[in-house]
């Protein structure tokens, strides 16, 4: 969420679906990494 000119243009519930999509991604990305983790642990 770094571009603060669709920040700033955006209607508000689009800039809130894109925060929620975030947090999901970087949800899954340490779901991710800590499977991996416990791959390389094996």
């Amino acid at each position: 969420m770094g571009n603060e000119k669709f920040l700033s243009r955006a209607p508000e519930e689009i800039v809130e679906e894109q925060r929620e999509r975030l947090m999901e991604y970087k949800a899954n990305l340490s779901n991710l990494q800590t499977s991996l983790d416990q791959l390389g642990r094996h």
